[in-house]
């Protein structure tokens, strides 16, 4: 991806994983080298909720020279609405994985500085994926979320926010989440 101009601006893009379409926006900003390695910072947004909310109301955007993802769920039944998978079998893994390969075939991406930040259900996957694909981030950032699942291999660069008032995700996953990283 290093060869094409970026082009300013936010644009929704779709990929195929496995036989559903899946979507992402992406917000180039107009700093933004189209030949020069860029950070990625991804934000993932909470159950029932979209990547376009995500993209207005969580602050990630900005005038610095990286790419602001925001990729979007998909229905999961189980969980009773739009949510992330937090399941190391289930669909939003291999999702994750080609979003950042469609990224790195599209945009100039620096593989080094991969982050992924998440709100509520969108903290709980960022906690899963920094133990799932922990070679594929550098840190997260996990807001009302919790997790990881018990079994992961590597450390990770980790901030953990979250509010005592919480009724929805209880403090103690947040507390979860802090002692473990």
């Amino acid at each position: 991806g290093c060869d094409s101009p970026a082009v300013p601006g936010t644009k929704t893009e779709t990929i195929i994983v496995g036989s559903e379409e899946r979507s992402y926006l992406v917000v180039v900003p107009t700093g933004l080298d189209g030949s020069t390695p860029a950070a990625v910072l991804l934000g993932f947004h909470g159950g029932n909720s979209t990547a376009e909310y995500a993209s207005q109301a969580y602050g990630l955007t900005g005038d610095e020279p990286a790419l602001y993802v925001y990729p979007q769920a998909i229905s999961w039944p189980e969980a009773g609405g739009v949510a992330w998978n937090v399941d190391r079998e289930g669909h939003d893994f291999p999702y994750f994985d080609a979003l950042l390969a469609d990224l790195e075939a599209k945009y100039c991406v620096d593989e080094d500085r991969v982050f992924a930040a998440g709100q509520s259900n969108g903290g709980f996957f960022v906690n899963a994926l920094a133990c799932y694909r922990p070679d594929s981030l550098r840190a997260i950032a996990s807001v009302a979320g919790g997790g990881p699942p018990s079994q992961c291999t590597k450390g990770m660069a980790a901030m953990i926010i979250h509010g005592t008032a919480d009724t929805t995700v209880t403090i103690d996953k947040g507390m979860y989440s802090r002692d473990y990283w």
